[in-house]
């Protein structure tokens, strides 16, 4: 049910409380689980799927890269740029200049 409301909302920002509360139980409890399970925290995920979402919109869309920051939920686009660069390796303009190249 967690995966599914992440994917359903990942243009959203979600929180961690949030998960917890689908997942009926507690936060910290929430946390250890989804890292035993997933091998990484809930906020690590939900960023990769964010980024891998920014990455398809990057390729099917002409929006700026702030826009689409802000379509994913972000309200710094300075520091998902940061995000992306971190999980990519390469910033979203270099991204998307790869594609058309």
């Amino acid at each position: 049910r967690v995966v599914i409301h992440i994917h359903n909302h990942i243009d959203n920002e979600i929180k961690v409380a949030e998960l917890a509360d689908v997942a009926s139980v507690t936060n910290t409890y929430f946390i250890r689980l989804f890292k035993q399970v997933f091998s990484q925290t809930p906020v690590q995920y939900i960023n990769q799927k964010k980024v891998e979402r920014a990455q398809l919109l990057l390729f099917t869309s002409d929006c700026s890269v702030k826009e689409l920051s802000y379509k994913l939920g972000f309200s710094d686009h300075s520091y998902f740029i940061r995000l992306f660069h971190k999980i990519t390796g390469i910033t979203p303009q270099e991204y998307r200049k790869q594609l058309k190249a």
